[in-house]
């Protein structure tokens, strides 16, 4: 500490004890070690004197005397430092060494420093000195610097004489006694300000706290402190209302916000709407709380969902959704399979409502006309979707004796028609029954003539005979029991038609029986010998023999020339029915008739024929070919011979040689001259082929061109043609379909291709798929096409995307990404700072279906128990984390008129406690009353008795008046509203006694006071008019009119003049007396 001095005195010898109160210089006449010097000066006053400046060196170099041992100074060097031992401090500009000083010229380390005072050289110059074994003068100080100096706020510098103050920084004046003053603060706009002035209010050191209201958050330091310059550390802050993360309209909705402090701020309010069709999920309205959190999340417009459908029953359904399966403005179309009807709306919407336009139409099986079972019939039917509609079939079968006409099955086909006519069930028909010939038949029919159950008799003519049963009836089985009996006429003896004739027989009755007549005739040819007729008669005989048929003769007949003649005579030779075949010797033909016969005329049928040489078709040379032919019997006729040759370049199909046979056919075809033939060619697969054929399909010069179809590519020549050696010019050429870039499979996925025309050409298709957890990005499907590029280009799997995470508020978030950030199987595990408590699952993956497996996790700060306010005081709480949680802090103080007891702030730290008690506030305690003396005190005690809020009444005892407030109350201040009132007591008008009245008095409250008694009596020869004796009552009247005495002499008059006179100048002085006087004077005047 820099010493300044007010006065200096200079002492030498031992110290003497006398109390120097300025800075003094002391030094002793003995020669010690500087440790003991400095011991001496310790133990007698400061210090060893560290000179400071260059005055108080020149200074000590003047006035103090000189000595050839010279000086100690408190100067030493400590780790290699000069420093000044009452400062620890280093020297540094202030040193005053002398030439060539400081050094060490000894064995012995000279760390010590001496002051040469008046040397003849380097005079008041310092030099350094061996510490233990120089001895010197100890030169001491005695300090004007105390513990108050400078009012603790400065560094006292002792000055000759005198000390002065060098303020510490914040505090000005002659003593520092005054610290700087900062501009005053005031709360900042929803926010409060808590400061500490440590040197005023204000002033430097004095630190204020800021902290703002629940929903608003400090912009700005949250201390600041009044610093040295006058100045506040910081700005200000401003309490700003806390932002929620800015809101959108929702999809197909709109918001209605309103803003009480700033756009998306603290108490900000959105209420939330959704277009026509669509339904608000979640929360209708939502408001910007103190947390900075949304009261709710973001509600959603989803399309108004409609009770899902089905395809009908037999039937499909095609749907368009627009804003989701079976969402609002979704629209269905209908339709059923073959044998089915719809029945309702082909077409049906989701409106707005939530509801189908039409209900979901049904498939009903079509309808066939209702079957009935067929009389004596039966029906089984079988109706897989509902009694005779479409699919039912059903199966028909009759009763015994009847007979399925019709199909046996039938069905109710998709166009609502039976496949067949209903059967009918028929009696079973035996075979219609005549009356027998010459007989009678009476039948029965109960289901139809001649059918099942039929029953007929039988009889026969007069002259007949009955042959059978006599009843039969049709059957079940369509027959009937019996044959039919027949009515058979009388039998005559068989007749045979003669040979060679014949015979015509007429049977009324039955072949040659009764009546039957014949007739012969011959054949042609012959002649008839006998009778022509002959009849059975009754008899049972005929009546001629069977006649006889003889041949009729033809003239005989000669072989032709060339040829042969073959007869055969059946009825003898050249007769009747003789035939004559002719024939020519092999290479003629016969002119004329190859047969002839005798016929019944006698004639032959036809003129005897001839042979003529067989005749060959005529023949032309063949094109492009020459012929040479020879005749034998005539051009072109039998055994004529032909020879055939061709040009050159073509081919002799067929013989070179060829005869006319006896046939009459050439004994080869004509040949031809042919063309030469190339192998027939084919178009090439997946091609076209176009020929011209001048001489035939595929012959000599024939010429092809060939082309591809669209994918395929020619590999050959494009033409050929068919030369003379019957090759073709060049190879068929082929079609080889055009090639692709070969595909690999997507990294996470599959490659499925089909190659139709070989691997990766024309026409090949591959489809793609990404495995689980992975989205392909691209086409599903591509084909390689006639251009020999894939339709579209390769897709790639994309692991599927998750919701981007963010760290919890005051937490990590700590995230692996296998496959890109917050993709598939990506994973992070949460953790949460200190104060706080992780909600949720401690780590979540991004699943294959895009979403996390848990919900984000939440740090929320720990919770404290919640605290009230003290009863009868205010508690005010900053809660930066959320109510009553980690970092709260809450600050108490009492209404007026109670005291905090404990402590004026608490926090609530990161183990979930209070950092202490909550404090309570007890009443101000006022000093406790006593009752007035003849009095009475009621007090009544709201908070403790005689604390704050208490009330005293007093009231005084009969006979005694207040004096003073009639109630007093305990105030804030720890005093009472008023004194306490005394009781006095009621004083009467005082008495007085004279002749000849005497007055003995008792006065136990006080003269002529409450509770006075006098008593009254006369002097001889008077008599007492009046009591004797007068109270003093609590109304501070006497108990009757004061007594007087009178004598004989004395008129009333007179007496009562005299009497009142004497008493009012007893009781109120002589201005009272005379006036009382005058009056009484005047009324016995008047009288």
């Amino acid at each position: 500490m820099k010493r300044f001095l007010w006065f200096a005195a200079v002492t030498c010898g031992l110290f003497t004890g006398t109390k120097v109160s300025a800075w003094s210089y002391h030094y002793n006449t003995q020669l010690t070690t500087w440790d003991a010097a400095r011991t001496w000066c310790q133990t007698h006053f400061i210090d060893m004197v560290a000179i400071q400046n260059k005055v108080e060196n020149d200074y000590l170099n003047e006035i103090i005397p000189f000595n050839q041992a010279y000086y100690w100074i408190g100067i030493r060097k400590i780790n290699g430092i000069w420093t000044r031992v009452m400062t620890n401090k280093a020297i540094t500009k202030e040193e005053n060494w002398a030439t060539g000083e400081p050094n060490s010229v000894g064995k012995f380390p000279e760390d010590c420093v001496e002051i040469y005072i008046k040397r003849d050289k380097d005079s008041g110059k310092w030099n350094n000195e061996q510490c233990g074994t120089k001895k010197k003068i100890a030169l001491c100080y005695q300090a004007s610097c105390n513990t108050t100096s400078c009012s603790q706020h400065g560094d006292c510098e002792e000055a000759i004489g005198n000390y002065n103050c060098t303020c510490h920084a914040g505090f000005f004046g002659p003593d520092c006694e005054h610290a700087i003053t900062c501009e005053p603060l005031q709360s900042p706009s929803r926010g409060w300000m808590n400061c500490t002035h440590e040197f005023g209010v204000s002033r430097y050191n004095s630190s204020c706290n800021f902290t703002c209201k629940d929903g608003f958050l400090l912009n700005g330091s949250r201390s600041m402190f009044c610093n040295s310059s006058g100045d506040w550390t910081q700005a200000v802050p401003t309490c700003t209302a806390i932002t929620c993360e800015p809101l959108q309209s929702p999809s197909h909705g709109w918001m209605n916000c309103t803003h009480e402090f700033g756009v998306f701020r603290y108490n900000s309010s959105c209420i939330f709407f959704c277009t026509d069709g669509f339904r608000l999920n979640g929360s209708k309205t939502m408001f910007c709380n103190s947390s900075s959190d949304w009261t709710q999340a973001v509600p959603t417009c989803t399309a108004i969902t409609c009770e899902p459908l089905q395809s009908p029953s037999h039937g499909w359904m095609n749907c368009a959704h627009e804003f989701g399966d079976f969402r609002y403005n979704s629209s269905c179309n209908f339709s059923c399979t073959d044998g089915f009807r719809l029945n309702g709306t082909k077409s049906m919407f989701c409106n707005s409502s939530g509801d189908w336009t039409q209900a979901v139409p049904t498939c009903t099986a079509i309808t066939c006309d209702p079957l009935q079972s067929p009389s004596h019939g039966w029906t089984n039917c079988t109706h897989e979707f509902g009694v005779f509609r479409y699919n039912s079939s059903c199966n028909f079968s009759c009763t015994d004796g009847f007979q399925l006409n019709g199909s046996r099955s039938m069905f109710c086909n998709s166009s609502g028609d039976w496949t067949q006519a209903v059967p009918t069930c028929t009696a079973i028909t035996c075979e219609p029954l005549q009356s027998p010939s010459h007989g009678w038949m009476n039948c029965a029919h109960e289901f139809g003539d001649f059918r099942y159950n039929s029953s007929c008799n039988f009889s026969c003519t007069d002259g007949f005979r009955l042959n059978g049963s006599k009843s039969m009836f049709c059957n079940s089985s369509g027959d009937w029991t019996q044959a039919v009996p027949t009515c058979t006429a009388i039998t005559c003896e068989p007749l045979q038609s003669p040979s060679h004739g014949w015979m015509n027989c007429a049977h009324d009755f039955g072949v040659f029986r009764y009546n039957s007549s014949c007739s012969f005739s011959c054949t042609d040819g012959f002649l008839l010998n006998g009778s022509k007729s002959m009849f059975c008669n009754s008899s049972g005989a005929w009546t001629q023999a069977v006649p006889t048929c003889t041949a009729i003769t033809c003239e005989p007949l000669q072989s032709p020339s060339h040829g042969w003649r073959n007869c055969t005579h059946e009825f003898g030779d050249f007769r009747y029915n003789s035939s004559c075949d002719f024939s020519c010797t092999d290479g003629f033909l016969l002119n004329g008739s190859r047969s002839m016969f005798c016929n019944s005329s006698g004639d032959w049928t036809q003129a005897v024929p001839t042979c003529t040489a067989i005749t060959c078709e005529s023949l032309q040379s063949p094109s492009r070919g020459w012929m040479n032919c020879t005749h034998e019997f005539g051009d072109f006729r039998y055994n004529s011979t032909c020879d055939f040759s061709c040009t050159d370049g073509f081919l002799l199909n067929g013989s070179r040689s060829m005869f006319c046979n006896s046939s009459g056919d050439w004994t080869e075809a004509v040949p031809t001259c042919t063309a030469i033939t190339c192998d027939p060619i084919q178009s090439p697969s997946h091609g076209w082929m176009n020929c011209a054929h001048e001489f035939g399909v595929f012959r000599y010069n024939s010429s092809c061109s060939f082309s591809c179809t669209d994918g395929f590519l020619l590999n050959g020549t494009k033409s050929m043609f068919c030369n003379s050696s019957g090759d073709w010019t060049q190879a068929v050429p082929t079609c080889t379909a055009i090639t692709c870039e070969p595909l690999q499979s997507p990294s996470h996925g599959w490659r499925n291709c089909t190659h139709e025309f070989g691997v990766f050409r024309y026409n090949s298709t591959c489809d793609f798929s990404c495995k689980d957890g992975f989205l392909l990005n691209g086409s599903r499907s591509m084909f390689c096409n006639s251009s020999s590029d894939w339709t579209q280009e390769v897709p790639t799997c994309t692991a599927i995307t998750c919701e981007s995470l963010q760290s919890p508020s005051h937490g990590w978030r700590n995230c692996t990404h296998e496959f890109g950030d917050f993709r598939y199987n990506s994973t992070c595990d949460f953790s949460c700072t200190d104060g706080f408590l992780l909600n949720g699952s401690r780590s979540m993956f991004c699943n294959s279906s895009g979403d996390w497996t848990q919900a984000v996790p939440t740090c929320t700060a720990i919770t404290c128990e919640p605290i009230q306010s003290p009863s009868h005081g205010w508690m005010n709480c900053a809660h930066e984390f959320g109510v009553f949680r980690y970092n709260s802090s809450c600050s108490f103080s009492c209404t007026d008129g109670f005291l905090l007891n404990g402590t004026k702030s608490i926090f609530c730290n990161s183990s979930g406690d209070w950092t202490q008690a909550v404090p309570t506030c007890t009443a101000i305690t006022c000093e406790p009353l006593q009752s007035p003396s003849h009095g009475w005190r009621n007090c009544t005690h709201e908070f403790g008795v005689f604390r704050y809020n208490s009330t005293c009444d007093f009231s005084c005892k009969d006979g005694f008046l207040l004096n003073g407030s009639r109630s007093m109350f305990c105030n804030s201040s720890s005093d009472w509203t008023q004194a306490v009132p005394t009781c006095t007591v009621v004083v009467c008008n005082g008495l007085s006694s004279s002749s000849p009245r005497a007055m003995n008095c008792f006065h136990p409250n006080g003269n002529f006071s409450y509770g006075s008694e006098c008593n009254f009596d006369c002097a001889d020869g008077f008599a007492l008019n009046g009591t004797t004796k007068l109270s003093c009552l609590s109304s501070g009247y006497w108990s009757d009119s004061l007594p007087n005495c009178e004598g004989q002499s004395f008129s009333f008059g007179r007496q009562i003049l005299l009497y009142t006179a004497s008493s009012a100048l007893a009781a109120g002085g002589v201005a009272l007396g005379s006036g009382l006087i005058i009056f009484i004077v005047k009324r016995l005047r008047k009288k």
